[in-house]
C-alpha cells in the first residue's frame, strides 16, 4: 500500500540567496546546503508589494493581491470610509488551510502571518504576526493554547526585549526561535497530519536591524561582526535540520522566504509629504500623531499617568507593563499608541499611503482627477528619476499593472514603485521626507522582490535549479498532495520540480466570501504595537 504524501512547510521571512548561498558554501548552513544539492532550488519572486503582510497572504493562495485584497498591514474599505488593521478574514480567496481542510487532510501551522483569527480546520493553527496575543480564543483549537503555550511564557509573537548590541539582539533572536522550534518538534509528534508548517519570523527583523553585519558591502561591515551574525544563522539551520529529520525523508521540504533582502540605501515618507502639501489632513494638530506629545496629554488628562511614568520612566516599555490590568489595557492601547488609521481625517484627506516596500496610494475621492494628477505630478517632480532627490521610479495606475487587472473597492487607486533599496514609511512622524538607511554609521536593510525556496524530497530533481514566484507554492503543494487546484489561482503547479509526470487535476472556483474580522480598536493597536517593535510602523 503506498504510503500516504506529506508536506513541510518551513517559512523563512525574509531570507535571501545574497547571504544565504554564501552560508551555505562557507559552511555555515549544511543542512540548507545539503537540501540544495539533493533536491531543487532557485529564486522566488514575490508579490508587488513585496512585503510581509501580501506576500504571506499571496503565498497561501496562490493569488495576487488583487484578488487577496491584502496590499499592506493595513486596508482601507471605501464602504465604511476607514483604515483598518487586516487579518486572515479579509483575505478573499480561499488559503491552503481551508482547501487542505476541505479534502479531509489535517493541517497544522505554528507562527504564519496573516492566520488570525484562526481558520477553524482539521488541526491546529498558532498565528503568527497580526494576532494580537495568544490565548485560548485565539489559537485554533481553543485546548492548544492549555496543552502546549501556557506553559511556554517565552513563546512569543515578537520578542521587543530591548537590545544593546549586535550580541543581544543575536541572543534575542536565536532564543525566540528556540522555543518555536522546540514546540514545533513537540507538535510533529502529532498523529495523521498531512501539512506541517512553521513561519520563522526573526530572519526578517534580524536582518532589517543587522544588514551591515552580514554584507560586506554595507556601511559599517567588519570580518568582526560577520563572525558573531553568522552565530544566528548556524542555529537556524540547526533547527532546520531538526524538522527535517523528525518530518523523515518520505515528506516532500518545502523552504520559503516571502521576500529577498538588500541594503536599505533611504527611505521615504510619503504621508509626511502629502501632509506637508496639504493632501492629507489630520483629525486635529499637525502635532498629534507624535507618541510623546499624545502621552503628555494622557498625563494631563489622567494624573494618575503623571505619577506612574515618574515612578517607573517615560519609556513605552514601563507604561505596557501596566496593560496586565483592563483598566489600563484600554487606556494604553486606545490613546498611547496613536496609529495612521486614528490620524488620518479621511473627509479632509484626498489621499494616503499604505505599504512600504511599493507604496499603495488611496485616492479618498476618485471625482477630483485634477488635484490627483497635480499631486502625482508634483511628487514625481520632487522624488522621481528625473528629481535631485531620486527614490521613487514611477506611479502606476493599479488598473494598468497586469497582475492587478482586477480591481475592487478594497484596491488601491495607484502603485508607487520605489528605487532598489528604497521602502516607505508609512507614520508621518518625522519631518524629514527623505531619511538615509544608514543609522549611526551601519547599514539597515530593507525588501527585494527577489526571495529564495528549495524543494527536497523523494520525487524532486536532485540538484536541479529553477527559478518562479511565490503565488505557484500553494498550487504545487495541492497538486503533491492529490487535492484539486482551483483555477482561479495565479500560480503554476512547479511540474519541472519533480522527476515524475504528476496528474494535476483543476476545478472550478467557487464564490467565496469571509465575515471582516471584527477586530476591536484594542486589538488592532496591540498588532501595531508589535509591527512598531519590529520596525514596520
Amino acid at each position: 500500500m503506498e504510503e500516504s504524501k506529506r508536506v513541510l512547510i518551513i517559512g523563512l521571512d525574509g531570507f535571501t540567496w545574497r547571504i544565504g548561498r554564501k552560508l551555505a558554501r562557507e559552511g555555515h548552513m549544511p543542512c540548507l546546503s545539503k537540501l540544495m544539492e539533493m533536491g531543487c532550488h532557485g529564486t522566488l519572486k514575490s508579490v508587488l508589494p513585496y512585503e510581509t503582510s501580501p506576500a504571506w497572504s499571496s503565498f497561501q493562495t496562490g493569488c495576487y493581491p488583487n484578488k487577496t485584497g491584502i496590499f499592506a498591514f493595513h486596508g482601507y474599505s471605501r464602504k465604511t470610509r476607514q483604515i483598518r488593521l487586516n487579518s486572515f478574514r479579509e483575505i478573499r480567496v480561499p488559503t491552503i488551510w481551508e482547501l487542505l481542510n476541505d479534502a479531509g487532510k489535517k493541517i497544522i501551522s505554528i507562527n504564519m502571518p496573516m492566520t488570525s483569527p484562526p481558520p477553524l480546520v482539521n488541526g491546529i493553527i498558532i498565528p503568527g504576526l497580526t494576532c494580537p496575543k495568544l490565548s485560548k480564543e485565539t489559537v485554533h483549537p481553543p485546548v492548544i493554547y492549555h496543552k502546549y503555550l501556557k506553559s511556554r511564557p517565552d513563546y512569543l509573537i515578537v520578542n521587543n526585549k530591548p537590545q544593546a548590541c549586535l550580541s543581544d539582539y543575536i541572543s534575542k533572536a536565536i532564543s525566540t526561535e528556540k522555543v518555536r522550534g522546540a514546540l514545533a518538534l513537540e507538535l510533529m509528534k502529532e498523529p495523521d497530519w498531512d501539512l506541517f508548517s512553521i513561519q520563522i519570523q526573526s530572519t526578517d527583523a534580524f536582518q532589517h536591524k543587522n544588514w551591515w553585519a552580514l554584507d560586506p558591502d554595507a556601511e559599517g561591515y567588519t570580518e568582526t561582526d560577520y563572525g558573531q551574525a553568522i552565530e544566528f544563522y548556524k542555529n537556524i539551520d540547526s533547527l532546520l535540520k531538526q524538522l527535517v529529520d523528525v518530518a523523515g525523508e518520505s515528506v516532500l521540504t518545502v523552504i520559503a522566504s516571502d521576500h529577498g533582502f538588500c541594503s536599505k540605501k533611504a527611505e521615504i515618507g510619503i504621508n509626511t509629504w502629502l501632509s506637508q502639501n496639504g493632501y492629507l489632513i489630520y483629525h486635529s494638530s499637525k502635532k498629534d500623531p507624535s507618541t510623546k506629545v499624545a502621552k503628555e496629554r494622557l498625563k494631563a488628562k489622567f494624573p494618575i499617568l503623571k505619577l506612574l511614568a515618574k515612578y517607573y520612566g517615560h519609556g513605552k516599555e514601563r507604561l505596557t507593563a501596566f496593560r496586565k490590568t483592563d483598566r489600563f489595557a484600554e487606556l494604553y492601547a486606545e490613546k498611547v499608541v496613536r496609529h495612521i488609521r486614528e490620524i488620518i481625517d479621511i473627509d479632509r484627506s484626498l489621499a494616503f499611503c499604505l505599504g512600504g516596500m511599493s507604496g499603495s496610494l488611496y485616492i479618498t475621492d476618485r471625482t477630483r482627477e485634477n488635484q490627483v494628477e497635480a499631486m502625482i505630478g508634483k511628487l514625481l517632480a520632487e522624488y522621481g528619476p528625473c528629481s535631485s532627490e531620486p527614490v521613487i521610479t514611477s506611479i502606476e495606475p493599479i488598473k494598468e499593472l497586469s497582475a492587478h487587472s482586477e480591481t475592487d473597492s478594497f484596491s488601491p487607486d495607484y502603485m508607487i514603485h520605489l528605487m532598489p533599496g528604497v521602502e516607505a514609511r508609512i507614520n508621518p512622524e518625522d519631518e524629514m521626507v527623505v531619511k538615509s538607511g544608514i543609522v549611526n554609521g551601519k547599514q539597515t536593510g530593507t525588501h527585494e522582490q527577489d526571495g529564495m525556496f528549495v524543494l527536497n524530497g523523494p520525487q524532486v530533481k536532485s540538484g536541479s535549479m529553477l527559478n518562479s514566484e511565490i503565488v505557484s507554492i500553494a498550487p504545487t503543494i495541492l497538486a503533491y498532495l492529490g487535492v484539486s487546484v482551483p483555477d482561479h489561482m495565479d500560480g503554476n503547479v512547479l511540474l519541472g520540480a519533480f522527476k515524475d509526470s504528476m496528474n494535476v487535476e483543476y476545478k472550478k472556483s467557487v464564490d467565496f466570501e469571509k465575515d471582516d474580522s471584527g477586530y476591536s480598536n484594542d486589538d488592532q493597536s496591540a498588532v501595531e504595537k508589535q509591527l512598531e517593535d519590529l520596525g514596520y510602523l
